[in-house]
C-alpha cells in the first residue's frame, strides 16, 4: 500500500485542458479583440521565401525536393467582400508563374503579368472561397471562429500546447494549436491528394512580435504536406489598414508593360476534332483535363489517369471536395467507348498528381501500368490510394517501366510509348505516338490553346524543348494532344516552336 501511495504521489497529474471557447477568446483578445479586428477593412500581407514543388506532387522527380523562390501578396477588403492573392514563383522549367487572383461578392478575375493580361467579370466568388483566402491571416481566422464560424468539436493538450478542433460549415476539421501566450501557432487539416490519399496539411506561424494596433503579428508561416516542407515565407508586411490592399483587389492600369512581347504572338486553330481524331481513337475531356483512349482488336489502352489538384493556397485546400470527380467521369466514358473490351494498359506520362491521380480508381485486375522507371513507386502509391471505390483487385495490377521505348501492336493498330528522358518539366516523361495516324499525346511537354496566343503564357520553354526534341528524331505529327490542351496543335504551331527553339528565348 505504501508503494502504491508513493507511486501515486510521484505520478504526473493530467493537466485539464482549458475550455475551447475561453481559449479562443484569449487568443483573439491577445490580437486586439474581435471588435477591433472587425473595424479594420484593408488587410494586407506580403512575404518572400521558397516553395518545394515536390511536396505537392509537382516536382522534377517523385523523391527529390524541387525548391523554387516564392513571393506572395494577400489582401482582404471590406470584411471579405473582395479578396486577392498574388504569387510569383518559377515553374520546374524556370518559366515565371506570376498571377493575381481576385475574388469578389460581385465579380472575380485574374491578372497574368507574364501574358500582360487582366480582366474582371461579373462572376461572383462564393463566400466559402473568399474565406479560404482570408484564413491565411490568423487574426481573421480566429475572429471568424469566435464569431461562430466553426463548431468546436474537442479540446486537448498536445506537445505542451493547447489544442482546439473546430469543424467548419463544409465539414472540414481544423485543429488549432496555441502557445503559452495563447497565440495561434499552427492549423492542421486533412486533404485528399490525388495519387497519395489523405495527407495532413499543417500551417505554422512563427516569430510573433508585439504590435501597437494588432496586439501581436506573426513574422511568417510554414506549410507542410504529409510532414514534408512545401512552403516557408517570411512576411515583409502585415498590415490592417493599407491602401495597398485596395490596389491588390483591383486591376493594374497596364499589366502588358511587364512583358515586351505579350502582344505579338501568333494564333493557330485546332487541327483535329477533340472527340474522335481517328477511328478507334478518342480524346476524352473530364473537368478540364484530357486523356486518350485507343482501341485495339481485343482491348483498349488508356493514356493518362488525370485528376484535379487541390489548391493549397487556401485554408482548407480549395477544390478538395472535387476529389475523384474526374476519375468517376472518365471511368464512365471508358465504359461507354470501350464496347466491352477490357482495359489492358494504362500509360502514365509522368508522376504529377494531376496525371496519375485517378490511377487507383481505373486500373484493376488484368491491367498493366506503363511508367517511366523512376515513377514506378509513385504509380504504386497511386494504386493504393484510389480516389473512387473500385470493384477489381488493384493488388494484381502490374507496373512495368519503359526505359526507352515500348511498342504495343496487333493487326489493327501500332502504338509507340517513348521515354523523352530528362526535360525541363520532369526528370523523365513518356509520350505516346500513333505512327500510322500521326497522332501524339503527351503530358506537359507541349502546350496549346486553339486561337489563343502561342505559346500560352509562360509555356515557351517547354514548347521549344519538345519541338526541338521531335525535330532531331524526325517525328512529325499532324496533331499533338495533351492533358491540359483543349485542342490539337498542328504542323504550323510545331514549325513555329521549332523556329523559336533555334532563336533566343522570348519569354
Amino acid at each position: 500500500m505504501l508503494l502504491i501511495l508513493t507511486w501515486l504521489a510521484q505520478a504526473p497529474v493530467a493537466r485539464p485542458a482549458p475550455d475551447p471557447r475561453l481559449l479562443l477568446d484569449r487568443a483573439v483578445t491577445a490580437l486586439g479583440g474581435v471588435d477591433r479586428i472587425s473595424r479594420y477593412e484593408r488587410w494586407y500581407v506580403t512575404g518572400t521565401g521558397r516553395e518545394n514543388l515536390s511536396a505537392e506532387l509537382q516536382g522534377l522527380s517523385p523523391s527529390e525536393p524541387t525548391y523554387r523562390p516564392h513571393e506572395e501578396r494577400v489582401a482582404v477588403v471590406d470584411g471579405g467582400r473582395r479578396v486577392a492573392w498574388e504569387r510569383r514563383t518559377p515553374r520546374n522549367d524556370g518559366s515565371l508563374r506570376w498571377r493575381r487572383f481576385i475574388q469578389g461578392a460581385d465579380s472575380s478575375g485574374v491578372v497574368d503579368w507574364v501574358a500582360g493580361y487582366g480582366a474582371l467579370r461579373a462572376n461572383p466568388a462564393p463566400m466559402a472561397s473568399r474565406l479560404g483566402l482570408m484564413r491565411r491571416i490568423p487574426h481573421l481566422l480566429l475572429a471568424e471562429l469566435v464569431s461562430g464560424g466553426g463548431a468546436l468539436a474537442s479540446r486537448a493538450h498536445r506537445g505542451g500546447r493547447s489544442v482546439v478542433a473546430a469543424t467548419l460549415p463544409n465539414g472540414v476539421v481544423l485543429t488549432l494549436g496555441f502557445d503559452s501566450r495563447a497565440l495561434l501557432s499552427e492549423v492542421e487539416y486533412q486533404v485528399a491528394m490525388p495519387g497519395a490519399g489523405s495527407l495532413p496539411v499543417r500551417w505554422t506561424w512563427s516569430a510573433w512580435r508585439p504590435d501597437p494596433n494588432l496586439g501581436w503579428v506573426p513574422g511568417g508561416h510554414r506549410i507542410d504536406v504529409g510532414g514534408i516542407l512545401y512552403q516557408e515565407v517570411r512576411y515583409t508586411s502585415y498590415q490592417a489598414e493599407s491602401d495597398s490592399a485596395l490596389t491588390l483587389v483591383g486591376l493594374p492600369s497596364n499589366p502588358a508593360r511587364f512583358l515586351a512581347t505579350s502582344n505579338d504572338r501568333p494564333t493557330f486553330p485546332s487541327v483535329a476534332p477533340s472527340g474522335n481524331p481517328a477511328p478507334g481513337v478518342s480524346i476524352i475531356s473530364v473537368r478540364g483535363l484530357r486523356a486518350m483512349l485507343v482501341e485495339f482488336a481485343d482491348h483498349v489502352v488508356l493514356v493518362e489517369a488525370p485528376e484535379q489538384h487541390p489548391g493549397l493556397e487556401t485554408i482548407p485546400a480549395e477544390g478538395a471536395a472535387n476529389h475523384g470527380g474526374a476519375t468517376r467521369e472518365l471511368k464512365d466514358r471508358i465504359a461507354a467507348l470501350a464496347g466491352g473490351k477490357p482495359l489492358r494498359y494504362v500509360v502514365i506520362t509522368h508522376h504529377h498528381d494531376d496525371h496519375l491521380g485517378g490511377l487507383g480508381g481505373l486500373a484493376t485486375t488484368g491491367t498493366t501500368v506503363l511508367v517511366a522507371p523512376g515513377h514506378r513507386q509513385a504509380a504504386a502509391r497511386a494504386l493504393a490510394a484510389p480516389p473512387v471505390p473500385t470493384d477489381g483487385d488493384r493488388t494484381r495490377v502490374a507496373i512495368e517501366p519503359v526505359a526507352t521505348r515500348r511498342v504495343l501492336a496487333d493487326s489493327t493498330r501500332r502504338m509507340e510509348i517513348i521515354n523523352v528522358g530528362d526535360n525541363p518539366h520532369t526528370t523523365e516523361n513518356l509520350m505516346v505516338w500513333l505512327p500510322n495516324e500521326r497522332i501524339m499525346f503527351q503530358g506537359d511537354l507541349f502546350y496549346f490553346e486553339p486561337d489563343g496566343p502561342f505559346p500560352p503564357s509562360g509555356r515557351g520553354t517547354m514548347n521549344r524543348f519538345f519541338a526541338g526534341w521531335l525535330e532531331r528524331r524526325g517525328i512529325r505529327p499532324v496533331a499533338i494532344y495533351g492533358v491540359h490542351n483543349p485542342g490539337a496543335a498542328g504542323a504550323d504551331a510545331l514549325r513555329h516552336a521549332i523556329t523559336e527553339a533555334a532563336t533566343p528565348p522570348r519569354g
